[in-house]
């Protein structure tokens, strides 16, 4: 398995094959009718699996699968597979378009808002698609279903790993030792600073060690590579970026929220948020916490 996504009660699993598989979760029998009233199931009835399988698309790539996402207003399935983000049927799962633009791509992000046309006060859907293709930015959007004509983009100082929505019009960029705030309609790009290998001083970027304390470079040597600058929304208008083992919680401007670091030993692998609940992968132990 490469990549999975959760959407309702499907999971949509991408395979280092190229295959794309497609389960339902069930809910328990024994768990419908709450704890007051429990439903009893005979015992020559098998037990309900509690995942199954729906459908197989083996030729969905014929390279591996490194992300997925829905746009549900717009009925498409995004995918990044060699290094190209590519446009499906959400129904079908037939292939709708490779956007050839973004050859080279290393990674994506999605989000869905509602807002209201300024002139009328009528809302609507209003959908983005924000990729990675080495230091440039690509952009597309959805009102309702239908596709904007507009396809900006914009060029950060070095290459993008890893793409965050924190509103429906900001980014948070993940560069290579540092973060930038960018707000997709003025184009404005603000620097983040954090610390240890969170970011150093506003317009730097100071490479590979740039700002990173004993205990990162230590953890770095072990694989030779940098860990990815992860970052994950949290209640509103509140996020958390992690790189190597530096933690910070910040708002949608950008801004430090002055809370304590996360006491990491050894950097996620990835982060993620379920209320009241803060997740962490850690690849080393081959643990969630």
């Amino acid at each position: 398995m490469a990549r999975a996504l959760c959407e309702g009660d499907r999971l949509l699993v991408g395979l280092n094959t190229g295959s794309l598989r497609v389960y339902r979760a069930n809910e328990s029998i024994d768990s419908l009718g709450g704890e007051s009233s429990p439903v009893k199931r005979p015992s020559s009835q098998p037990a309900p699996k509690a995942v199954e399988l729906l459908r197989e698309q083996e030729k969905f790539s014929k390279y591996k699968i490194e992300q997925l996402a829905i746009i549900k207003e717009a009925n498409i399935l995004v995918a990044l597979s060699n290094y190209h983000v590519s446009i499906y049927d959400l129904q079908t799962y037939e292939l709708q378009e490779t956007l050839t633009k973004t050859k080279g791509a290393s990674a994506f992000a999605v989000t869905s808002n509602i807002v209201k046309d300024l002139s009328t006060g009528i809302p609507s859907i209003v959908s983005r698609l924000a990729v990675a293709v080495k230091r440039r930015l690509l952009l597309w959007s959805w009102h309702d279903s239908e596709l904007s004509a507009e396809n900006p983009e914009l060029t950060l100082v070095t290459g993008i790993k890893t793409l965050t929505w924190a509103t429906g019009t900001r980014l948070i960029a993940g560069l290579s030792s540092s973060y930038v705030l960018v707000d997709v309609e003025t184009s404005t790009v603000t620097d983040i600073v954090g610390p240890g290998s969170i970011g150093g001083a506003p317009g730097q970027d100071g490479g590979r060690f740039g700002g990173v304390g004993v205990a990162g470079i230590g953890y770095m040597g072990l694989g030779g590579t940098s860990p990815k600058p992860l970052a994950t929304r949290l209640s509103e208008g509140q996020l958390l970026l992690a790189k190597d083992i530096n933690t910070l919680f910040i708002d949608t401007d950008g801004n430090s929220l002055g809370r304590r670091q996360i006491p990491w030993m050894v950097a996620p692998e990835a982060i993620g948020y379920s209320y009241p609940y803060l997740l962490a992968l850690q690849a080393t132990k081959g643990t969630l916490e």
